[in-house]
Parts: C-alpha cells; sequence; structure tokens
C-alpha cells in the first residue's frame, strides 16, 4: 500500500514528539529510522527528497549500540537519495562529461569550487597532527553534499519544482518556532536543573546521542544569558546550541516569505499592502513568530548584523531605482525589506521575557537584556574577550600554516587543545580564519568566493525571475549577508543542522532551470 508524503509526516511528527519526550523507548528510533529508509527507497524520487528537506531539524541519532547512538538520520537517507539519482542520471552526466569535460566544467562551475575545497582538505591533512579525524571530518562533509547536489539535480532535470521545495521548507520553520516558544514557556515551570535535565538529559540525548548531551550537561552549553546574579533562557528549541537555531531560521524564511506575499503580488505591484487572504495572514503570524525567536535566542552577533542588512536593503533600493528596474520589482523588494523591520519592533517584548523572572527564580531589576546589548561593545567581557584572544591565536597560526593550513577538523590544535573539543564547539568563532587555519589560505579565498558569488547569483535571479519566483531571492538578498556576516564571529554553517537547511537553498540559486518554477496554485 502506497503512503503519501503528508501521512508519513503526521505519523513521524507523532512519534517524534513522544520519542523525544521520553514516552516512547529510544530502541524504537531504529524501527522508525528503517520506516523512513523504506520510503526513501520505494517512493518517487521527489517524495523523498521533499521528505528530507521537512525531517532536517526533527532528526534524530539511532542508537545502533551501547557505546555508539550517535548517526544521525540523514546520513543514511542522503547516500540513499544519491544512489538513487545516480542509477538515474549518473550514465549520462559522465557520458557528457567524457565528451566534452572543458564544456561541462564551464557549466558547472559551482561544482568545480565544491571539488577545488575538496582537494584543498585533503591536502591540508599531509602533515596535520591527527590526519584520521581530519578524514572523518572530511567524509562528514562529503555525506553532507549529497542531499544539495541531489535537489540541484533534480530541478535542472525539471523532476521536482522550486515551488514545491518552498512550500516544503515551511513545515521544519513552523516545527521549529513552535517548539521555540514551548521551549520558553517551560522556563515559568521548572528550576534550572529541571530544565537542563529535560532538554540535555532527555531531549537531547535522543536527538543527538549521549556524548552530545554529556558535553551540554557537564562540559557546556549556549542555553543561557548571565548578567550577574540574573538567568534567562536563550531559546535553541530543537537545536544543540542557540546559535545553530536562529540561523537556520533566517535560511527558511524565504520559504515563508514567498508562501505568504504570493497571493498578493498583484496588489504589491500597485503599491498595495494590505493583506486580506487568509493564507497570508496566518503565514504572517509564523514570519513574526521566526523574527521574535531571532531574538529570543539571545545572540547578540543576530542582533548586530542586522543594522548592516538593513542598510544593504536602502542601498539595493537606490541601485534598483537608478538601474530604473520594473517597477513591480522594486515594489515586491520594498514590501520584503519592510516587513523584515518588524524585527526592531519586537525587541520591547522581548525585552519583558527577558526581564521576567524565569526558572522559578525572581529577577531583582530589568537590566539583563540591556547588560546582554551593552556587552556587544564590551571588549572586556568573556566571551568577547576570549574571541578576540581566539582571533589572534587563528591569524598566529595562519601566518605558521599559510598554505595547509594545521588540517582540516584539527582547528582545536590552533588553542593547543584536545582534537575531541571541536565537536564541544572550539573553531576560530570566525567562518575566514577557521578555514583559513585548517585548510590554508588558498580555501579561504575559494570559501569567500562562494559566499559572495551565492548572493550574486540571489541578485541575477531577483532581476531575472518571473515576479512570483522573485519572493524568494529578495529575500535572500537580505538574509543571505545576514547569516554571512553573522559568520564572521562563529562558523555555525558547519553544524549540520545549519549545512542542510544551507545546501538547499544553495540548490536553489544554482539550480539554471527556472522553468521549472509553480507559478500559481
Amino acid at each position: 500500500m502506497k503512503i503519501s508524503r503528508i501521512t508519513f509526516i503526521i505519523f513521524y511528527s507523532v512519534w517524534f514528539v513522544l520519542f523525544v519526550c521520553g514516552f516512547i523507548p529510544r530502541e524504537s528510533a531504529l524501527f522508525v529510522a528503517i520506516l523512513v529508509y523504506i520510503f526513501a527507497v520505494f517512493s518517487p524520487i521527489d517524495e523523498a527528497t521533499l521528505l528530507f528537506i521537512q525531517l532536517i531539524p526533527l532528526g534524530f541519532a539511532i542508537p545502533l549500540t551501547e557505546g555508539y547512538d550517535r548517526l544521525s538520520l540523514w546520513r543514511i537517507f542522503s547516500l540513499i537519495l544519491l544512489v538513487r539519482t545516480s542509477f538515474y542520471f549518473g550514465r549520462p552526466i559522465i557520458k557528457s562529461f567524457i565528451s566534452s569535460p572543458k564544456l561541462w566544467l564551464k557549466k558547472h562551475l559551482d561544482f568545480v569550487l565544491v571539488a577545488l575545497i575538496f582537494i584543498l582538505s585533503i591536502v591540508s591533512l599531509v602533515g596535520s597532527a591527527h590526519p584520521i579525524t581530519g578524514v572523518v571530518r572530511i567524509i562528514y562533509f562529503v555525506n553532507l553534499s549529497f542531499a544539495p547536489f541531489v535537489i540541484a539535480l533534480l530541478i535542472r532535470r525539471q523532476i521536482i519544482k522550486i515551488g514545491d521545495i518552498a512550500t516544503s521548507m515551511i513545515f521544519p520553520l513552523a516545527t521549529i518556532v513552535v517548539v521555540g516558544i514551548v521551549q520558553l514557556a517551560s522556563v515559568f515551570f521548572f528550576d534550572i536543573y529541571q530544565f537542563v535535565q529535560r532538554w540535555g538529559g532527555i531531549v537531547q540525548l535522543r536527538q543527538f546521542g549521549s556524548q552530545w548531551a554529556y558535553i551540554a550537561t557537564h562540559i557546556g552549553n549556549t542555553w543561557f544569558a548571565y548578567y550577574g546574579d540574573q538567568l534567562s533562557l536563550r531559546v535553541f528549541s530543537l537545536f544543540p546550541d542557540s546559535h545553530s537555531f536562529p540561523v537556520s531560521i533566517l535560511l527558511l524564511l524565504p520559504a515563508i516569505v514567498w508562501y505568504s506575499f504570493r497571493p498578493i503580488v498583484d496588489k504589491i505591484k500597485s503599491g498595495a499592502l494590505k493583506i486580506r487572504s487568509i493564507r497570508a495572514n496566518i503565514s504572517i503570524i509564523l514570519f513574526v513568530g521566526a523574527l521574535f525567536c531571532l531574538i529570543l535566542s539571545g545572540t547578540r552577533g543576530i542582533w548586530v548584523v542586522s543594522i548592516g542588512v538593513f542598510v544593504i536593503a536602502g542601498i539595493l533600493m537606490l541601485l534598483f531605482r537608478l538601474r530604473k528596474i520594473e517597477e513591480g520589482r522594486q515594489a515586491i523588494f520594498r514590501a520584503v525589506a519592510s516587513y523584515f523591520l518588524l524585527f526592531f519592533l519586537l525587541f520591547l517584548p522581548a525585552w519583558a521575557i527577558f526581564s521576567s523572572p524565569q526558572f522559578l527564580v525572581g529577577k531583582a531589576d530589568a537590566s539583563l537584556f540591556g547588560g546582554r546589548i551593552k556587552s556587544i561593545i564590551d571588549f572586556g567581557e568573556t566571551s568577547n574577550s576570549q574571541r578576540i584572544a581566539i582571533w589572534k591565536a587563528s591569524i598566529d597560526s595562519i601566518k605558521k600554516y599559510p598554505f595547509f593550513g594545521v588540517g582540516i577538523g584539527n582547528f582545536p590544535v590552533v588553542l593547543d587543545q584536545r582534537v575531541e573539543l571541536a565537536r564541544a564547539g572550539s573553531t576560530a568563532h570566525n567562518i575566514v580564519l577557521h578555514v583559513a587555519a585548517e585548510m590554508g589560505i588558498f580555501a579561504m579565498i575559494l570559501a569567500v568566493i562562494g559566499f559572495v558569488w551565492s548572493w550574486w547569483k540571489s541578485y541575477k535571479w531577483f532581476l531575472s525571475a518571473e515576479l512570483h519566483e522573485a519572493l524568494i531571492p529578495a529575500t535572500l538578498l537580505l538574509v543571505l549577508p545576514w547569516v554571512y556576516a553573522y559568520c564572521l564571529t562563529d562558523p555555525i554553517l558547519f553544524d549540520e543542522r545549519v549545512f542542510l537547511v544551507w545546501g538547499v537553498v544553495l540548490a536553489l540559486i544554482f539550480g539554471p532551470t527556472r522553468q521549472s518554477f509553480v507559478k500559481q496554485i
């Protein structure tokens, strides 16, 4: 009997809630993983791919043995997608490459860029202190890249539509926002010890395995904001930390913007921003909730970078006017940018929540939220001073090993730390410095080219797309700088869930067949 993707999602969601809350034995994870893989193998390839996208933040660690319980659901799922796609399209792709390699490479410069970074990652292991760790890291990134390449290929072959992908991205966004709000509500009913035990010892144990659960509960996490004796939650939802959560929200926002504004594009073109569509109104509520969660994550870098994003928005509006871009296209971009202004208005209710008594402990005053904002420019503050020290150590290491770095996956060596601490968050706290320190300056240059290129492709996509489709690149023109600039304080793109969402976005950007878009449903 054929099971639809929607039916399977409903079943999975109910099971997932019961599973992470501890109501169902952990051993059930293996059974459900097998069901997911069966669906991935026997359902149409487009349905399997859309399911993969929807399950990105709802993955879990498969407890294979007592000593190894951290195999993520997506690892085998993405391999299945690659094998199935290669079976149908591998031969013609290889034939095309062999018949005209130069032309093929010219048409697939995105693949060339990734291949060059891959080669440099291998070369970086020559002389590294922990080459095995580096090999494991390379396998990890290769595995992560399967799904984005499959999605891009399916778009190019017009097997899967961009509109369908955007619609599928709404489910994970809604899920993490709702869970984030529920998580916030829990701080008014549990003390700090009960909270850590429930989210670290139960929920995240089942999501990410015992190793991460131990790190989160005994070594350190980013779940709380401190100011003197005061303590407030930094919302992290279904993510291991409060950094990957807001970045994933940003990368998923283009989907909800498209879904919200699509029914009223004609009104936007005429300058009318009044929304009467019920679907649009509900979607806007989710959009506002997502922006609210960005603030409630307490991630100061996200707050700061938002200012620069709106400067970029103003520059783009001026540029569009000077270039006399189609007025309807300009109106769409203005409408999208104007709704992002809600981010600043939401700081007022966020201040009230940060200042409220949490974990069954009262607050002497409302200084925590203000103190956290002031700490952004306090270079003596512990987090800031440590980050600056790490940047200096990274730069010193780059000077010492400029061409090939210390080896991919070996960054803790830069700080004279145990290499195992990479999983606990030992990074350069700057994605450019991190890549340069691990793989050398050439890899760093290629990475920067990739970041700039993805934004430029979004810009070109916005100028050429049909107006309904242009809603997605219009949002990316604001979201990508927000994400990339934040990564100058934290290489969070390397987190597996963030990387997978980012990969989906890149597949949309670099998919050349724009005729595959669903215009009106």
